[in-house]
């Protein structure tokens, strides 16, 4: 009997402290992406979104609103690492996951093999790109889509160099 509940009493040992590593990675996550920049992408993103600025409607990219969008995702990815700014890759309201996307290939230049580490399998590049080849709920015009089209084979030939 004695034998026995050593071995349990080894079992929930071995538990808990794994338990204990996952609580510290989920909390270390927490501290960085819980940032007062992150939340202001997101509504950010949003007002854009009823604003009618896509990430690929150039014709605004002069805009306070356009450049400000950008200018943060820039300054989020300097604060939380570029790996947890593409987390916003998985949002799919108000463009999100395209704004993150763009930003991310435009600005945080990751290696075009390193690993998304929400994925485990697939690398940055081919999740943001992804990402931003997917249609649309809401029909673009027709310039956006060229832009789209545009700026998706100019990212490919710098990221294939």
């Amino acid at each position: 009997m004695r034998t026995t509940n050593r071995k349990w009493h080894g079992y929930i040992g071995e538990i808990y402290g794994t338990l204990c590593y996952i609580y510290a990675f989920v909390v270390a996550h927490l501290r960085k992406t819980m940032n007062p920049k992150t939340t202001d992408f997101l509504f950010g993103c949003k007002n854009l979104y009823f604003l009618g600025i896509h990430p690929f409607d150039f014709s605004k990219s002069d805009s306070d609103e356009y450049k400000g969008i950008v200018e943060l995702g820039k300054e989020i990815i300097q604060e939380i690492g570029l790996q947890s700014f593409v987390g916003f890759i998985v949002e799919y309201q108000y463009r999100v996951g395209i704004w993150s996307s763009l930003i991310t290939l435009e600005f945080g230049k990751p290696d075009r093999n390193e690993i998304l580490e929400i994925s485990g399998t697939e690398t940055i590049l081919s999740a943001c790109l992804e990402k931003i080849e997917q249609n649309e709920i809401d029909a673009l015009l027709t310039d956006i889509i060229e832009n789209k089209k545009s700026w998706i084979e100019k990212i490919k030939t710098c990221y294939n160099n």
